[in-house]
């Protein structure tokens, strides 16, 4: 799969038009009050697709990566419900791949991208941070991040672990 565009800071209506797509990825988090505080912290990642049933070539929304900032040192229930415009600490909330586009490193590449546009935009941010589940760490590892432990953030029965990739310093 040929990723076309990774794209982050769009307008928010552009985002919000989208939302549809990302309710079809299988996102369970209502995302627009994310969008309204921080669009230029959201990425979405599309995919060439195939002619439509107008015989246009159509684009496919394939993922999305979201967060806000905080001025915490550590990710809370606290820090991460809301966006501080003056956070030094970019808390990632969902990194959202279409199922049947899974396991084909666009997560990692993503993220990738993802790092890279914070590091070249936003010089006040100096760690990205997220929770994750123990699956999925070895994905955040791969893109840069450093396993901090175990999270005092709960959410359901399982373990949710804190990662984190310092920048800017």
């Amino acid at each position: 799969m040929l990723l076309e565009a990774l794209c982050c800071g769009l307008p928010v209506a552009t985002f919000a038009a989208a939302i549809i797509g990302f309710a079809a990825l299988g996102c369970r988090i209502d995302l627009l009050p994310f969008l309204n505080a921080a669009s230029d912290l959201f990425m979405v990642a599309v995919a060439s697709g195939s002619l439509n049933s107008a015989e246009q070539q159509a684009d496919t929304l394939v993922g999305y990566t979201c967060g806000t900032l905080t001025t915490a040192d550590a990710l809370t229930h606290e820090s991460m419900s809301r966006h501080d415009p003056e956070g030094q600490t970019l808390c990632i909330h969902s990194v959202s791949v279409a199922a049947e586009n899974q396991r084909k490193g666009i997560a990692r590449r993503m993220l990738k991208a993802y790092l890279q546009y914070v590091q070249q935009t936003s010089p006040q941010i100096q760690s990205v941070q997220l929770i994750c589940k123990e699956v999925l760490i070895p994905l955040y590892v791969s893109a840069g991040f450093t396993l901090v432990g175990p999270s005092p953030v709960v959410h359901g029965q399982d373990q949710w672990f804190d990662m984190r990739v310092d920048i800017h310093q």
